[in-house]
């Protein structure tokens, strides 16, 4: 009965269907287009050719610039007669082609993640008809003369979601799939002097059924419009495979070109020449084509240089075509690399060798042209992947600019090339257009679209048949096509799980445990993540710990961390202050919004990196260190798969309390991949006093692809001695008076004087020489600003207690006891609990406080405290110093901020800095500027002012919850140094509800600076940013907890 109501839906949407226009019918995807194949710019000659640059060559004209432009809120609104080269459009505005017409004044972004921007009960393959935005696009052209006798073409790089197109009032054809490339014939439609072209664009078609992608929605032509000269008899197609053979020391190359038009005594050169050998071919021939219009070559290279991402060496591959009488018709020209993609025992090997995919997935944006990339911008991708040990980019989730992969091949970079499918929001259920075979014929065309465009890139590894768009038998069906078309390269999809369809098993967002168990026994796939660490905001915690089960296994390989870049919009507010815009920052009230959950990337819109992306490097690195027991020994091991290290020099450097104190450079020779080498440290001052450190830095000796000379791909730490607690005070100096009266009790002493506020209990005044430190009491605090993990797995809501905590103290005791060093003693009941704080206050005669802290736990487990959900943010304690632009030194980790669970690239050292500089603009304001592992901070400006760690401790008593509401005494965590933040916002202003857009620029600085400085806070977590909690070892229970400070303020 089941599969019969599901027949009859099918058969009423398809009666429905009937009539339709294409744009609303999922049968027809295109027509009049030419079938897809290899990306090709032909020139007239194999010089040209061979420059790579279809700018230059001269059987290329591009369209782009300004057109004529029309913008129509839904299709019956639309001008029907702008295609007629009689019409008149000089009243029309233009637009930059390409450009998203949201970012140019028509319209606006949308942003949602899993639904679809267009309805919120989406019926396939319907669109709304009442508000489908429609662009229409016109331009004149010219051709040369001596193009009118030849073949012409023109070809659309990406146009979003549908469109028509005419030349010279004629309709020529319809399109689909936004991002990749269609090409239509225009020979017939082409005359001597002006030709219109016009172009019907729109926003939503039944193709955006499968483009429910986590990014921005928005439209129009997003990549270049070109016209292509072509011969009467012309190259249409050609897949160069380039393997190994021999034991991976020999190349194979299969080479297939297709050739269109007649063809009789034509011959075709193929040329191959290595690129570090001056252009010298190392295989040349000229053969004639077959009566199949066909070239077929299979031919060994002996002992070629192997592409790789760490090698990417290339070889230019250039097809020519020639007449009878060996005159050139055409050139085109490529990159080829020769490498081989296998699986063996559930390992993935690149030209028989184990690898591990240290990844991101990347989408293409700019933040202030949208979908439009420039190259400028890749590079600048590029660079900053291979400077930090990213090695893999997946294309979430769709075919790329051809530009990218061009540049993946140049550079490095092993791709995951995924097909422009995601259909999330039919769920995954029998409403899944995976299962729905009406959708199959859609499905199948976006994914030859991609194989066709890019199957000459050795980039690519894996084919990806989409993105959380369910499975079924479209996903089988293009499976099967797609092996049979390129049986090279592994098939990857999510959705599939281990079965047949997919090579790879590729998980999204699995937890350690998930891991551990995979790698418990021998299995048929390797185990390569496509999306996990999910870096939405302050994030990215944990990686580490992911890294040390993955490189325990082979068949853990790596995975992919979502996602690269902040996808913010540059926006304008009315006072004229720039700021990344996100989901319901564009429209009206009532447009569909998730907010700034494509805030996620380890990079700003501009580039600029996260803090967290010093830990993606240090994690993803290639070389491992370790220390031997005596100090005078270092273990190099190189961990690349394929390069050795002669290029590398080894840098180390021992530190006295985080000073640098001497420095050796070491030689690691031609160490090859995979093995070890140890290096003698003749440090002569290692047995000195004080904490000492020595710290290793591996880097370049000589350019590396687009990586300088200089740049550091590998570093570590080790500690040689812990640093001893500060020095508390000396006693006796200059006397100390006491004024103890009915509100408060003040302490003077020389060129100092502090006061102790009775009712509330807190140290509320701190002057020196007449001069008020203290904009606000120091008072204890146990909240954190939420991170957007912290929203996620809804910290807020759970921990208001805590942010309310320390307001609501109860003071129970306040006792002074007098003498040359008095002490304010004073006892704190939490609220609704038997929970209990002690602080004490040590005034030395110089100026010091020591203050101790204790939180004592509840001993009754009924108690309010243990009913709570996620542990406690953090213990610490807060102030505000009346010194808004004090400089900052600490000794501690950095400089970078740093967090407990993402500390692993944050070294000991000595560090200056200022409070605007310590303030990570996250685009959502939230917790951020955090330094761990702290000996002391000083603030200095105004006046002087230091935090000094003597000492501290946590100490679990009870069971506490974590995630999903189990049980767990997991906690051990040594405490080396107390963690700090000091900004000009404070806890307020980065606190705020979620459904608020904040951004940066909303924040004010204060006149003053806050410091918080604590015992501990949690981690930032970083599994994802929808339930996933801070891991327990990284997290804070319900535990006596104490720690001891020295506080001193000076005249500056």
């Amino acid at each position: 009965m089941k599969n019969l109501i599901i027949f009859c839906l099918l058969l009423c949407t398809s009666l429905a269907v009937f009539g339709q226009p294409e744009w609303q019918r999922q049968d027809i995807t295109d027509w009049g287009k030419e079938y897809p194949h290899a990306t090709l710019y032909p020139c007239s000659n194999p010089i040209k050719a061979e420059q790579g640059n279809p700018k230059e060559s001269d059987r290329i004209i591009y369209l782009d610039g300004n057109w004529k432009f029309n913008w129509s809120k839904k299709p019956a609104e639309r001008d029907s007669t702008f295609f007629k080269t009689e019409s008149s459009l000089n009243y029309w505005k233009t637009i930059p082609v390409p450009s998203n017409w949201e970012l140019q004044g028509y319209d606006y972004p949308i942003y949602v993640n899993t639904t679809y921007e267009f309805s919120n009960n989406p019926n396939p393959p319907f669109v709304p008809t009442n508000y489908n935005p429609v662009g229409q696009y016109s331009t004149w052209f010219e051709v040369p003369e001596e193009w009118l006798n030849r073949r012409l073409f023109i070809e659309l790089g990406a146009v979003k979601s549908a469109f028509y197109i005419w030349i010279n009032g004629v309709k020529i054809g319809y399109s689909e799939d936004s991002k990749t490339a269609v090409e239509f014939e225009i020979t017939k439609y082409i005359k001597a002097g002006k030709n219109k072209i016009a172009l019907e664009v729109y926003r939503w078609s039944d193709g955006s059924y499968l483009e429910c992608q986590d990014f921005w929605r928005i439209s129009g032509i997003e990549r270049s419009i070109i016209l292509i000269s072509r011969p009467q008899t012309y190259i249409k197609d050609y897949f160069a495979l380039a393997q190994l053979v021999n034991n991976y020391k020999d190349g194979q190359l299969n080479l297939q070109v297709a050739i269109e038009g007649q063809s009789k005594g034509l011959k075709l050169e193929v040329t191959l020449k290595d690129n570090d050998l001056n252009g010298k071919p190392v295989f040349q021939t000229e053969l004639p084509i077959s009566n199949k219009n066909e070239i077929i070559v299979d031919k060994t290279i002996p002992g070629v240089r192997q592409w790789n991402a760490e090698e990417p060496n290339l070889y230019t591959l250039t097809l020519t075509l020639k007449d009878k009488k060996g005159k050139t018709l055409e050139s085109i020209s490529s990159k080829t690399g020769f490498r081989t993609i296998e699986i063996k025992e559930g390992n993935l090997l690149v030209n028989g060798r184990h690898i591990r995919m240290k990844g991101v997935n990347r989408h293409e944006h700019d933040p202030k042209l949208g979908h439009v990339v420039t190259n400028e911008m890749m590079i600048k991708d590029i660079k900053l992947m291979k400077e930090n040990n990213i090695n893999t980019v997946r294309t979430c989730h769709y075919p790329n600019d051809p530009r990218w992969y061009d540049l993946c091949d140049k550079y490095g970079l092993y791709v995951i090339d995924e097909a422009n499918i995601e259909s999330h929001g039919m769920g995954y259920d029998e409403r899944s257009l995976a299962k729905d075979t009406s959708w199959r014929k859609a499905h199948l065309e976006r994914m030859k679209r991609m194989v066709e465009r890019d199957k000459n890139h050795p980039c690519v590894v894996f084919w990806s048949l989409g993105n959380e768009a369910g499975d079924g038998p479209n996903f089988v069906s293009t499976a099967a096509w797609t092996r049979k078309r390129d049986n090279s390269r592994p098939i990857h999809y999510e959705r599939a799980g281990m079965a047949d369809h997919t090579d790879i098993y590729c998980p999204m967002y699995p937890s350690l445990q998930h891991l551990k168990w995979y790698s418990s026994e021998k299995r048929s796939k390797p185990y390569i993540m496509c999306e996990y660490a999910h870096s939405m905001g302050n994030s990215t915690g944990n990686l580490q710990d992911y890294w040390d089960i993955i490189e325990s296994n082979d068949q853990l390989q790596g995975g992919s961390i979502w996602d690269w870049v902040d996808q913010g919009f540059l926006k304008t507010n009315e006072k004229g202050e720039d700021y990344y815009a996100y989901g319901g920052d564009y429209g009206p009230a009532n447009v569909p919004s998730d907010s700034n959950f494509m805030i996620n990337g380890l990079v700003f819109p501009d580039r600029k990196p996260h803090p967290a992306l010093n830990e993606v490097k240090k994690v993803y690195q290639n070389v491992k260190f370790s220390l031997a027991p005596d100090n005078k020994s270092l273990v190099i091991k190189n961990r690349y798969s394929f390069i050795n290290l002669g290029n590398f020099e080894v840098i180390a450097s021992l530190l006295i309390n985080g000073e640098p104190l001497e420095e050796l450079t070491l030689n690691p020779g031609k160490l090859n991949a995979g093995k070890d080498t140890t290096l003698i440290l003749n440090f002569q001052n290692i047995s000195g006093n004080g904490a000492q450190h020595i710290n290793i830095r591996m880097v370049t000796k000589s350019e590396m692809g687009i990586i300088k000379p200089g740049t550091i791909l590998a570093s570590e730490q080790f500690e040689i001695k812990a640093p001893t607690p500060q020095p508390l005070p000396q006693r006796g100096g200059s006397p100390i008076s006491i004024y103890d009266n009915t509100s408060n009790v003040i302490i003077n002493g020389a060129g100092f004087s502090l006061t102790f506020d009775k009712s509330s209990g807190l140290l509320s005044s701190w002057e020196v020489n007449d001069m008020q430190l203290l904009q606000s009491p120091l008072t204890t605090n146990f909240w954190r600003s939420p991170t957007d993990n912290d929203y996620g797995n809804r910290s807020p809501r759970y921990n208001l207690y805590w942010r309310d905590a320390a307001k609501k103290l109860i003071l129970t005791s306040f006792e002074l006891k007098k003498g040359m060093m008095p002490v304010i003693k004073t006892t704190f009941k939490l609220p609704n609990s038997s929970a209990t704080i002690d602080l004490s206050y040590t005034v030395y005669s110089e100026g010091s406080v020591v203050v101790d802290y204790n939180f004592i736990a509840p001993t009754d487990p009924s108690d309010t405290l243990y009913k709570l959900y996620h542990g406690i943010p953090r213990i610490g304690l807060r102030v505000q110093l009346k010194d808004p632009k004090p400089s900052v030194e600490w000794l501690g980790r950095g400089p970078f901020e740093n967090y407990i669970d993402r500390q692993t690239a944050a070294f000991i050292g000595r560090y200056k800095s200022t409070p605007d500089e310590l303030y990570t603009p996250y685009i959502r304001p939230q917790e951020n500027g955090y330094r761990t592992d702290c000996q002391y901070v000083k603030l200095s400006g105004l006046f002087n002012f230091t935090v000094a760690f003597q000492n501290g401790e946590i100490k679990p008593i009870k069971p506490w919850l974590v995630e999903k509401g189990k049980l767990s005494d997991q906690f051990d965590h040594s405490i080396k140094g107390f963690g700090f933040s000091a900004l000009p916002f404070n806890l307020e202003q980065l606190d705020y509800s979620m459904s608020q857009n904040r951004h940066t620029v909303d924040l004010k600085e204060n006149p003053y600076t806050e410091l918080l400085f604590d015992i501990m806070q949690r981690g930032v977590g970083g599994d994802d940013s929808w339930g996933a909690m801070t891991h327990p070892e990284y997290s804070i229970p319900v535990a006596n907890a104490s720690f001891r400070v020295i506080l001193k303020g000076s005249a500056n």
